[in-house]
Formats: C-alpha cells, sequence, structure tokens
C-alpha cells in the first residue's frame, strides 16, 4: 500500500469479539467469546518465550532480509522521511 501509513494490528478478528464479563452488563453485539478466571490461568501456564521463539524469530529475520531487503530499505527510508 503505497502512500499510506503502516498498521499494525494486534490479536486479529478473535479479539474484536471478545470481552471479559462485567456483572450486570450484557455482551456487546457480536460477542462471541468471553474471558474468564480460568481462561486467564491456563494463558498464564503458557511458556514464556525463550530459544525457540528466538530462533523463529531470527530466521524470519533472515527471510525478510534475503527476500525483502529493498522493500525494507524503501519503507525504513519512507519512515525516516516522515515528520
Amino acid at each position: 500500500m503505497t502512500g499510506q501509513a503502516p498498521v499494525l494490528r494486534i490479536g486479529g478478528d478473535s479479539t474484536d469479539t471478545t470481552w471479559w464479563p462485567t456483572p450486570g452488563l450484557r455482551p456487546p453485539p457480536g460477542v462471541t467469546y468471553s474471558l474468564s478466571p480460568r481462561w486467564l490461568a491456563v494463558v498464564g501456564l503458557a511458556p514464556v518465550p525463550g530459544p525457540f521463539d528466538e530462533a523463529a524469530l531470527l530466521l524470519a529475520a533472515l527471510i525478510l532480509l534475503v527476500f525483502y531487503r529493498d522493500r525494507l530499505r524503501r519503507a525504513w527510508r519512507e519512515a525516516i522521511s516522515q515528520p
């Protein structure tokens, strides 16, 4: 998308349709998933990022460097030149 500001979106569609139930309130329209203390406990047990995650990031960086070097260079130049 040339000429447009980059957009960073964390989560995706599932975050748009998820909510934390609040006593006395109804879920907003379109909500399909409710968070719970149990859900938070399960997520809290998820492994902390470690060597495997770092290796995956290095591999992704290498792929970007090899196959998208020119695009990345242009993007950095455009980002630096914007006020």
